[in-house]
């Protein structure tokens, strides 16, 4: 909004026209100061050196950000260069400084650097190296959010890998949490990290292998007959696949994921038994098992972020629970 000050000033005091004016003294100070010299009036030292009230909309933090993940996944081949080089706006330091200043465009043989470097000239936001692959940035709190952001989308197109985090946990059937909020409480059952490959079908196992008699063989000699157990095994658990996929960062929030998790889910329970068997001399007992199996088939398909967030809600096997799948979804770190 403009405005129109007329300014009376005498005997050190600011006077405002008569009419709608939001704001404060220094504020008319501030804007009437060239009109003031001007005219040849003087301006109360008071008034002079009041400082300026804060604006928390546009104060400068500075936040340390890692790009090692970033410069795994970038080939030199693959940067962008610049229409028109600006000119360097070396910052300032003292000799004992940690960090070390960053010409505009680095070298070709730092692309991270330069993305950076571009993306930070662009939000209005200044850049310096800590050490190889840690920056420091400085600027608007809004302005570090989006860099932030603008980073994760770069990485996502440079790399096809990510870290899953799954996990299968039991709630009382009374505390669910809802589908789509983050996993929070509960026993949990199993969880397990792997990386996946974006928008792939990978296979999923959380398993476990549970062993059980369930036979035995005669063993016949001259003078006696004996038995020999048949041992067998079951496995029981998640098994299936899971597709995840990148939905990049959507303003003011954070990166999301879609993620399709099908197959199913089971439990073995062994039940133990014995048998009678004729032997010369008279019978013997042994033991032999038989188990059950109980499953729940899974099809589920949602959105989730980094934290672990609830895709399915399943009858549980016992009376009174639930199980809960989740996942979140995390970059692949450097070197999977």
């Amino acid at each position: 909004m403009n405005l129109t000050l007329s300014l009376i000033l005498a005997a050190g005091t600011i006077v405002a026209p008569t009419g709608s004016f939001a704001g404060d003294a220094q504020s008319a100070n501030r804007k009437a100061a060239p009109d003031a010299a001007t005219s040849g009036a003087v301006i109360p030292s008071a008034a002079r050196e009041a400082p300026a009230p804060a604006d928390t909309d546009s104060d400068i933090i500075m936040k340390m950000i890692d790009l090692r993940d970033l410069s795994a996944v970038m080939s030199t081949a693959s940067r962008a260069r610049p229409i028109a080089a600006p000119e360097s706006e070396a910052a300032s330091g003292s000799e004992s400084s940690p960090f070390r200043d960053v010409p505009k465009f680095s070298s070709p043989a730092d692309p991270v650097l330069d993305l950076a470097d571009r993306l930070c000239d662009a939000l209005g936001a200044q850049i310096t190296v800590y050490s190889k692959g840690i920056m420091v940035v400085s600027g608007e709190a809004a302005a570090i959010t989006r860099l932030e952001q603008l980073l994760e989308e770069a990485w996502s197109v440079h790399s096809d890998r990510y870290d899953i985090d799954l996990v299968i946990a039991v709630f009382p059937s009374d505390q669910v949490p809802a589908l789509g909020s983050v996993l929070s409480g509960g026993s949990t059952l199993a969880r397990q990290r792997r990386g996946v490959v974006s928008r792939t079908p990978t296979d999923i196992s959380m398993t476990e292998t549970m062993r059980y008699v369930g036979g035995w063989t005669p063993i016949v000699s001259d003078n006696a007959v004996g038995y020999q157990p048949i041992v067998s095994s079951i496995a029981h658990g998640l098994d299936g696949d899971i597709t995840v996929s990148p939905n990049g960062a959507p303003a003011g929030g954070p990166a999301t994921f879609t993620i399709t998790l099908t197959g199913t889910l089971s439990r073995a329970a062994i039940n133990p038994r014995t048998i009678e068997v004729s032997a010369p001399g008279g019978s013997s007992t042994l033991p032999l098992d038989n188990f059950v199996v109980r499953s729940r088939s899974i099809g589920t398909r949602g959105l989730a972020g980094h934290e672990p967030t609830v895709l399915a809600a399943l009858p549980g096997f016992e009376d009174g629970q639930t199980i809960v799948l989740a996942a979140g979804v995390l970059r692949a770190r450097a070197g999977r």
